[in-house]
């Protein structure tokens, strides 16, 4: 199936979620003239078969070659502009990622955030039973996008910086809830 303009708009919390996560485990490809391509590379196969079910311009999942990893992917210059208009750059993570851009206003914040943070979150709890939620990345002025969000739904966070590595923490138990419980509003992928 072709790509059909589906991430024109963002107007469902199923898109909201995948924008997520191809901002945080995605990488779209540019190349003038060459290849437009985006690709998203995780280990839950599963979901990308949910991907896949929901988004089914995307190939079926295929297993990487070296680690332990799965990925789908679309060659389509459509979807990889759709995805530039939303603030994504090809080279994300490393020479551009000063240059990552910020989605904009979206109707399903909470389903972007939970996308982002199956990419690149995690849940730590110690031995007292606190909880703290943690997203991870390099680029500081997607970080304040993030911030902004959370200071719009009362979530208290603290952020650490090391070597251009940010995390954005969230330990404290009612903004633990309140992160929860926007990120699991919508039924999303």
């Amino acid at each position: 199936m072709k790509y059909t303009d589906e991430f024109k708009l963002i107007d469902t919390p199923n898109k909201s979620y995948l924008l997520g996560l191809i901002y945080s485990d995605g990488t779209i490809v540019n190349n003038v003239g060459h290849q437009y391509c985006c690709r998203i590379k995780i280990n839950d196969v599963e979901l990308l078969y949910r991907i896949v079910q929901v988004f089914p311009f995307f190939c079926q999942p295929k297993k990487s070659k070296v680690a332990k990893t799965w990925y789908i992917y679309c060659y389509s210059k459509q979807l990889v502009n759709d995805l530039m208009s939303h603030g994504l750059v090809p080279s994300k993570s490393m020479k551009n990622k000063d240059l990552l851009g910020n989605p904009g206003k979206l109707l399903y914040p909470g389903d972007f955030i939970r996308g982002v943070f199956d990419g690149d979150g995690n849940v730590y709890i110690n031995s007292t039973n606190n909880k703290r939620i943690t997203i991870y990345g390099n680029c500081a002025s997607f970080f304040k996008y993030l911030m902004a969000i959370y200071d719009e739904y009362d979530i208290r966070y603290c952020v650490v910086a090391r070597r251009n590595q940010y995390e954005l923490k969230v330990g404290r138990q009612l903004s633990v809830i309140n992160l929860v419980n926007l990120m699991t509003n919508h039924d999303a992928l």
